[in-house]
């Protein structure tokens, strides 16, 4: 009951939430409502902080900090609310350009705060061996439009860390990267994933800092 009581209050947080970000919405086939409410929210986001630096006394400083401080809380709110309604699909297509030691078996999303955590399942081709303490696994990824074309600001790292044992061939891993708000707004159009190379990876974030 109290589980029923804790997501039903999530979705009229989410609802408030949409209707001052206004109600027409464009939807993600995977991401429903998130890219398009991310894009208004860091438009307003960036009017508060604009009259943030332009604040002619203390206290009015302080009263825009306060509301910069609500505005992102109710993102926050209505996403965790968001992805407890099911209008999130868990999995995505994808596709990988080139050869990796291991084979991907699915990719996923999992709502977190005003994140999104991409996930990826994985069988290893090899046995990993652990040769310094907490090694890590990595990989790399990019989100592609429904013209199969890169998303800007969409390359990211996703990762396994702090691994302290071998993992023979044949085992199953998670690797979890994420597309935070500044990344989100540009995902209206994510129509797959595509797995790169490190190098692609660089290539596809040159010159950002």
């Amino acid at each position: 009951m109290k589980k029923v009581i804790k997501i039903f209050g999530a979705l009229l947080i989410a609802t408030a939430f949409m209707t001052s970000c206004g109600t027409s919405q464009p939807e993600n086939k995977y991401l429903g409502k998130i890219p398009g409410v991310v894009q208004k929210h860091n438009k307003e986001r960036e009017r508060i902080l604009e009259a943030q630096n332009k604040a002619k006394s203390p206290e009015e400083y302080a009263k825009l900090k306060k509301q910069l401080s609500e505005h992102d809380k109710e993102l926050n709110n209505w996403m965790t609310g968001y992805g407890s309604s099911g209008e999130i699909k868990p999995n995505i297509p994808f596709e990988v350009a080139g050869e990796f030691p291991y084979i991907v078996d699915e990719v996923g999303f999992i709502i977190n705060g005003s994140v999104v955590e991409v996930t990826f399942l994985l069988t290893t081709k090899e046995n990993f061996k652990v040769q310094i303490p907490r090694q890590k696994i990595t990989l790399y990824f990019i989100g592609l439009d429904s013209n199969n074309s890169p998303i800007v600001l969409s390359a990211m790292v996703a990762g396994m860390y702090d691994i302290r044992e071998a993992l023979p061939a044949g085992s199953k891993i998670t690797l979890k990267g994420i597309w935070n708000k500044d990344h989100l707004s540009f995902l209206q159009d994510l129509a797959s994933i595509r797995i790169i190379s490190q190098n692609q990876y660089k290539e596809f974030n040159k010159g950002k800092r």
